[in-house]
Parts: C-alpha cells; sequence; structure tokens
C-alpha cells in the first residue's frame, strides 16, 4: 500500500482531489507529450506521401502501411503503457525505416524526371523496411502485452 500511495494516493481511495504533481499524473504528461511530439512528423510524412501519390500512384503502398503500422503501435502501446507504465523508445528498424521514408520523399520532390525504375526500387525498398519494421514492433509489443497477461496485471 505504500507504494500505491507514493505513486498516488487516488489509487486507494478515488474520492481524493487530483493533484496535478503526483508521479502518475506527471506520467501521463510525459507521454503526451511524446506523442504529441510524434504525432506531428507522422502526419508530415503521411500528408507527404500523399501527395507524391498523384505522381507516383506506387507511394500508397509505404502510405498504407505506415498508416497500419502506426495505428497499430498506437492502440498496443497504449495497452503497454496502461498495463505497465512504461514507454519504449525507437528501435533501430523504426529510424532506419524513418530515414528511407525521408529520402524517398526528399529524392521524389526534387528529382523531377525520376526514372521509373529508380522510382519504384526506392519506394519498395521503402514499403519493406517499414513492414519489417512494423513485424518487429508487432512481436516486441504483443510478446509485452502477454508477458503482462501471465503476470495477472
Amino acid at each position: 500500500d505504500g507504494r500505491k500511495l507514493g505513486l498516488d494516493q487516488r489509487i486507494l481511495n478515488p474520492l481524493l482531489p487530483d493533484e496535478p504533481g503526483t508521479k502518475v499524473n506527471q506520467c501521463v504528461d510525459d507521454i503526451v507529450q511524446i506523442w504529441q511530439d510524434g504525432a506531428a512528423d507522422k502526419l508530415t510524412q503521411a500528408a507527404m506521401l500523399f501527395s507524391l501519390c498523384t505522381r507516383f500512384p506506387l507511394m500508397v503502398l509505404p502510405l498504407a502501411l505506415m498508416v497500419l503500422k502506426e495505428a497499430f503501435m498506437g492502440i498496443t502501446g497504449l495497452l503497454i503503457i496502461r498495463r505497465t507504465g512504461s514507454v519504449f523508445g525507437a528501435d533501430w528498424h523504426g529510424k532506419a525505416a524513418t530515414v528511407l521514408l525521408y529520402a524517398a520523399m526528399i529524392l521524389h520532390v526534387f528529382w523531377y524526371q525520376i526514372p521509373k525504375t529508380v522510382s519504384d526500387v526506392l519506394i519498395g525498398a521503402c514499403a519493406v523496411m517499414i513492414l519489417i519494421s512494423f513485424v518487429l514492433y508487432a512481436r516486441h509489443n504483443v510478446r509485452m502485452l502477454k508477458e503482462q497477461k501471465k503476470d495477472g496485471r
């Protein structure tokens, strides 16, 4: 009970008023800030990919994969935070997918006469890296959720 009181007294007595300085509220504020910082980047990426779809129809593939990956990551990430109270950062594959995505978008914007073969290879590599990242993050998140279920949390 002492550890619970150290986090937030409302855990033991929900009738108590909300105190902004509790560890739980600080954690929630940190999580919201992390989400807001990342949301702007993801929306920018999606907008760029969407606008490039008019000239490069294959861009719909990385766009769709990114939307699926981010939706899955958002849902499972919230479940993990809710069950464990911990937030984990990006792994190497997520950063690699982002770098490849930005490189492909920049090349498609500034290299107006990009050959179709080069375009298709860049878009394909981007889609493959996003898919790899999605699978690796999904394995990690599902494993964490299963471990929490085994622990009874």
